[in-house]
C-alpha cells in the first residue's frame, strides 16, 4: 500500500512538473511574441502617451499594442477622442500592418446617457479605487458637477471640475443627463460663506432637524427668501432653509472676492486650527495643497490640486538667504528637492508663512520666531508668484 502511495504521488508530482514546463513555454513565446511588435509602432504610441496623459491623475490616454499573427491589437481606454483620432491616423501611415481598434473612449457604455453627477453631500469623498479601502486622494463639495467615466458596483470613475480623476459613491451624487445638469445649472445660487452650517427642515434657529450639512464653497439653488432666511434646493430634490447670514448669492459674491494679497491672508486665518486631514479640501479638513487651492479659489484662482502640480503655476521668484524676494500671497513649496516637492504653504509676510501640517497654523522662518521652523526654511526649495 506504501508503495502504491509513493506512485501516485510520482504521478502527481510528474504531472505539475509538466504543467509547469507547459506554462514556462507559453510564457516564453507570448513575451517573443510581444517582442515582436514593430518598433514603429511602440513609439507612436508611446509619444502619444507622453502628449495625451503627461499627468495620470487629470488626464487618460492608457492604450497598449500587442501583436497577433498579423494583426496589431490596440486596448485599453482614453478620455480624448481627438487623442484617439490622432491615434489611429498615425498608424495609418504603417501599411505593412493591419491594426484593430479596441480601445475604449470614455465614458464606457455601462454609463449610460446619465453621464452627469452633481455632488448631493456636504463633501465626497474621492478614492483611488472602487473601494472604500483605498486612500482618499482628494474632495469634492455640494453642489459641484462630476463627469461619469465609467462605473463598478456602487462606485464611479470622475473627473471633477479641476480635472482630478478618482472613485467616489454613487450614494453622493445625484445622477442625469446633459438636460438634468443644464436644469440644475440654470437655477440661481447661493454659495456658503460659513465655515459650517446646515440646512434645516424649518426656517426656525431653534429647530433641530437637518436636511444637511454644509461647509464652505457648498452651491446651493435658491428658491426664495423669506424673513433672514432662504429656502433652498439640493441637486438631488431635497429641499429646507439655510440661515441667511451662512451664505451669499453666487452673482454678487463672485464680484467681492477680487484676489487681493489682504483677501488671502484674511481667508487663509479662517482655517486657522482646522485638522489636517489626507487629500481634505474642506472646512473638515485640509491637506497641504487642498488649503492653498482653498484659498486662492474661493479668489477666483484656479490652482491644480497638488502640490507639484501647482509648482508650475504663477512666476517663479529667486530665493535668497534672507529671503528677501517674498511676497505676501506667494506659494511656498518645500521637499528634497526641486523633483520631490512634498509640501506647500503661503507666504503672509513678515518672514511668516500659513499652512496645513497637522493643523492649519503659522510658521516663521525667522529664528528669532517662537513659531520659527528650521525644518522648512530648511526644506524650502521653490517660490512661486500667483497674483500678478
Amino acid at each position: 500500500m506504501t508503495k502504491g502511495i509513493f506512485q501516485m504521488n510520482k504521478n502527481i508530482i510528474i504531472r505539475f512538473g509538466l504543467l509547469v514546463c507547459m506554462l514556462t513555454v507559453l510564457l516564453l513565446l507570448q513575451c517573443q511574441f510581444r517582442a515582436m511588435l514593430p518598433s514603429e509602432v511602440t513609439e507612436i504610441v508611446e509619444e502619444l502617451k507622453a502628449k495625451h496623459q503627461p499627468d495620470r491623475r487629470i488626464s487618460i490616454f492608457d492604450v497598449e499594442a500587442q501583436r497577433h499573427k498579423n494583426e496589431i491589437v490596440l486596448t485599453g481606454e482614453t478620455l480624448s477622442p481627438a487623442a484617439k483620432l490622432e491615434l489611429m491616423h498615425r498608424l495609418s501611415g504603417l501599411t505593412a500592418y493591419s491594426f484593430v481598434d479596441s480601445v475604449l473612449l470614455l465614458p464606457a457604455p455601462g454609463v449610460g446617457k446619465d453621464s452627469c453627477g452633481i455632488v448631493r453631500v456636504s463633501v465626497g469623498q474621492i478614492r483611488r479605487g472602487p473601494n472604500v479601502d483605498y486612500e482618499i486622494v482628494t474632495q469634492t463639495l455640494l453642489g459641484e458637477r462630476l463627469r461619469l467615466l465609467k462605473r463598478k458596483g456602487w462606485w464611479y470613475y470622475v473627473q471633477l471640475e479641476d480635472q482630478y480623476l478618482g472613485w467616489i459613491m454613487r450614494s453622493s451624487l445625484a445622477i442625469g443627463d446633459r438636460a438634468f445638469l443644464k436644469t440644475w445649472d440654470d437655477r440661481q445660487k447661493l454659495v456658503v460663506t460659513a465655515n459650517w452650517g446646515q440646512v434645516l427642515e424649518k426656517p426656525d434657529a431653534d429647530y433641530w432637524l437637518p436636511v444637511a450639512d454644509l461647509v464652505l464653497g457648498n452651491r446651493l439653488a435658491k428658491i426664495k427668501k423669506t424673513a433672514g432666511w432662504y429656502q433652498v434646493g439640493l441637486p438631488d430634490g431635497r429641499e429646507g432653509f439655510v440661515a441667511a447670514n451662512l451664505v451669499a448669492e453666487a452673482d454678487w459674491l463672485a464680484k467681492q472676492t477680487a484676489p487681493t494679497e489682504q483677501a488671502l491672508v484674511k481667508l487663509s486665518y479662517r482655517f486657522k486650527g482646522i485638522p489636517y486631514f489626507w487629500g481634505g479640501r474642506s472646512t473638515k479638513g485640509f491637506d497641504c495643497s487642498g488649503f492653498t487651492q482653498t484659498v486662492f479659489g474661493w479668489h477666483g484662482i484656479q490652482l491644480p490640486r497638488d502640490a507639484n502640480m501647482q509648482l508650475h503655476q504663477g512666476v517663479e521668484v529667486e530665493i535668497d538667504e534672507e529671503l528677501t524676494n517674498l511676497k505676501t500671497g506667494d506659494l511656498l513649496f518645500f521637499g528634497r528637492s526641486l523633483e520631490r516637492i512634498t509640501h506647500v504653504g503661503m507666504f503672509i509676510g513678515n518672514d511668516k508663512f500659513i499652512h496645513a501640517d497637522g493643523i492649519v497654523h503659522i510658521n516663521s522662518f525667522n529664528p528669532q520666531d517662537e513659531t520659527y521652523s528650521e525644518h522648512r526654511k530648511r526644506g524650502l526649495k521653490a517660490v512661486r508668484r500667483i497674483l500678478k
